[in-house]
């Protein structure tokens, strides 16, 4: 492989694809309209869709255990389809790789529809993963992996270690917000099921793996779906 592939494939060539794209967005004008979409935006829906999050996070809570060893005892071949697209789907790096490209081929082909839903799916899959980051380090919840159980909550002695930052699943949040950007922006009723069948896929998977609890990735689902809709409510672009 040439080298310079070799370097769009690095963490380091990944940061800098996502920084030209961010970049030639803001150039672009996407955020000309944000300071009146800020004004006039409604925070009810996000209320009411937190308050079903925290809701439903809580009473699966009392399941995780149930559910964890239920989804790791499937050997149906759809299972084993569905572990396999979410460990693709799980690789970071590729994922940012395959959004970044395709919005800078859509850039650079002057298409404004779709680099503007394009950025807007990249936008939905930072700003997911920001939240997710910021709340593991709220809860410092202990991995299913670690033996401890799933109430073991703020575990702040060792925030900084992995085996404490379950809630939430950031891989699944990433793909959450990409695939949710991305089902509101569109009409076709296949390719939104299509779209939500992917971050269940990645959370099945970070399931199987034993490094999420079910509530985590219903969490990270979640955020995706709210961030998701925050971002698209500033276009409302709908092919």
């Amino acid at each position: 492989m040439p080298d310079f592939f070799k370097f769009l494939i690095s963490k380091p060539g990944t940061a800098l694809m996502l920084t030209v794209c961010f970049y030639l967005g803001i150039r672009s004008g996407y955020f000309s309209g944000l300071k009146g979409y800020l004004k006039k935006i409604s925070t009810k829906p996000y209320l009411g869709l937190f308050l079903m999050i925290c809701a439903l996070f809580f009473l699966a809570l009392f399941f995780d255990l149930r559910v964890l060893k239920t989804l790791q005892g499937i050997n149906h071949p759809l299972g084993v389809l569905a572990d396999q697209l979410g460990g693709y789907l799980s690789k970071n790096t590729v994922l940012w790789i395959t959004l970044s490209s395709l919005y800078l081929l859509s850039f650079i082909a002057r298409h404004k529809l779709s680099s503007e839903i394009l950025y807007g799916v990249l936008l939905a899959t930072a700003f997911t993963g920001i939240v997710s980051q910021i709340t593991k380090f709220i809860f410092v919840r202990a991995r299913p992996y670690s033996d401890l159980g799933p109430f073991s909550f703020f575990n702040w002695d060792g925030m900084r270690k992995d085996m404490y930052q379950s809630l939430p699943s950031g891989d699944v949040a990433l793909v959450a917000g990409a695939s949710f950007l991305a089902f509101y922006s569109v009409r076709n009723l296949y390719l939104k099921a299509f779209l939500l069948i992917l971050p269940l896929a990645a959370a099945f998977f970070r399931v199987v793996e034993n490094k999420h609890w079910p509530s985590d990735t219903l969490v990270s689902i979640g955020i995706g779906m709210m961030v998701g809709f925050l971002v698209w409510d500033y276009k409302k672009i709908q092919v």
